[in-house]
């Protein structure tokens, strides 16, 4: 069994695969950073995360838009679409600009699932 932030096996996950072999399992800890951690994983050997909305405050731009004149929040989010993650925390630091990009692939109750989107 290997552990692996989802950040570290981006597009490699495939080749990655090819050398462990089907028999080895991976376990994804979600989305993490020094700001805090945003998600946390659903399923073994599944890349999509679910976002965890008491953990931060979070703001998206989408992918397309050049400012972040209008952010979204996490309730305005679209299914098959991307979003770069802007991050306020609990001890104080405000809409800091992650520059990790999401794509949302679906949602776990009302909450959207994201993988990271390079």
């Amino acid at each position: 069994m290997m552990v692996c932030d989802v950040d570290c096996l981006g597009p490699s996950f495939e080749l990655l695969r090819t050398y462990c072999g089907r028999n080895v399992h991976f376990i994804f800890t979600g989305i993490n950073s020094a700001v805090g951690t945003f998600s946390t994983a659903l399923n073994i050997d599944d890349p999509q995360t679910v976002l965890i909305p008491d953990s931060v405050f979070y703001e998206f731009k989408p992918k397309e838009a050049p400012h972040y004149s209008q952010l979204l929040t996490l309730d305005q989010l679209e299914i098959g679409r991307s979003y770069e993650l802007v991050a306020t925390t609990l001890s104080g630091l405000y809409r800091y600009k992650t520059q990790k990009s999401l794509l949302v692939v679906g949602r776990y109750h009302d909450t959207p699932t994201v993988i990271i989107d390079k």
